[in-house]
């Protein structure tokens, strides 16, 4: 039920007693039509995006999305790869979009390590429900906080704009790192 609503869809029931039940699935179309895009696909594909979320199939769908959209992407299910390749190859990382509620590693602990390393990397956390993420420390840490489900035109526009912006930090970032 949870994944179905997470993808934008609904699930209907219904139970006829000695008859059994009947259960109706709806999902959101692909548009058939290429979504407008701010920039060209070009541009993308020199961006990659990492995508952490432990629901395998939330994380394939928003993979299929970005590639979609040109976006080089990394897709983990487990937060603790995510972290291991952040440690391998973390400076070629562009922007995270990780879930907040998965075992061993939250979304927010993920967001905190990586703040140690890259202080501007464009970061999303989303997620249906947790207590302890707020939009404040979203500010204190610089991370966007997305509520589960997303709207794929919002997801996209929230990424377009935290890439434009991030190339000025950049620089900053470059300075922060140990040679």
């Amino acid at each position: 039920h949870g994944i179905i609503h997470d993808c934008g869809g609904h699930i209907l029931v219904n139970s006829q007693l000695g008859e059994g039940s009947r259960f109706t699935v709806l999902l959101p179309g692909i548009a058939t039509t290429p979504i407008k895009k701010s920039s060209t696909p070009d541009d993308h594909q020199s961006k990659t995006i990492v995508v952490v979320d432990d629901d395998q199939l939330v994380a394939d769908m928003v993979y299929r999305v970005l590639q979609q959209q040109g976006y080089h992407v990394l897709c983990f299910h487990q937060p603790q790869r995510a972290w291991e390749e952040f440690n391998r190859n973390g400076q070629h990382w562009d922007l995270l979009i990780t879930d907040q509620n998965m075992p061993l590693l939250t979304g927010l602990e993920l967001t905190r390590k990586i703040r140690q390393r890259r202080p501007h990397l464009p970061i999303i956390i989303h997620t249906g429900y947790s207590a302890e993420l707020t939009q404040a420390l979203a500010q204190e840490l610089e991370f966007v906080l997305l509520e589960k489900p997303v709207a794929q035109k919002q997801m996209l526009s929230t990424i377009a704009e935290l890439l434009e912006s991030s190339g000025e930090n950049e620089l900053d970032d470059a300075r922060s790192q140990p040679p």
